[in-house]
């Protein structure tokens, strides 16, 4: 079993991170989706395993990809921040991106607001924003993706 935290638009601030990590302290990865606001070193820090993070449209001067594809135990996953595949419009770009990509699951940040679209080819997920939140209530949120070695996945988005 992998479990897998992902977190996007954080905007400079770690303050809610810290406070799901207090609640999830047995993970596998942590993936951030970009605009973090120059606090990766600081996030590394935070847990023992392995980070992933991805420039965001606010990431100045950043090194981080834009994009990848990569493993996680049976799945493979596309994550990028999203702005460079049009998310504001559909997730048209993104899905046929994670296709060609022969990926199972398309993560994105960008918007603010969490999405979950669990399709027959690909799932389409947003963790939304840990910081500064835009959907009706304004919730900062997060997700969890939960992978057993048969590559079933549980994806829940979660608030702080």
């Amino acid at each position: 079993m992998y479990k897998v935290l992902v977190f996007s638009d954080s905007h400079g601030s770690l303050h809610n991170i810290k406070k799901v990590l207090k609640k999830n302290k047995a993970i596998d990865l942590l993936i951030h989706l970009g605009d973090i606001g120059h606090q990766e070193e600081e996030l590394r820090m935070l847990v023992p395993c392995g980070v992933r993070i991805f420039r965001g449209n606010c990431d100045w001067g950043s090194t981080y990809p834009d994009a990848d594809a990569f493993n996680v135990g049976p799945i493979k996953i596309f994550a990028s921040h999203g702005h460079q595949y049009g998310v504001n419009y559909g997730y048209e770009k993104l899905y046929y991106t994670a296709l060609e990509n022969e990926c199972d699951v398309a993560l994105f940040g960008h918007t603010h607001v969490p999405v979950l679209d669990e399709g027959e080819k690909v799932t389409i997920a947003n963790p939304g924003s840990i910081e500064r939140p835009r959907q009706y209530e304004a919730q900062p949120t997060y997700l969890t993706i939960e992978i057993d070695d048969d590559g079933e996945c549980n994806f829940e988005i979660k608030t702080v």
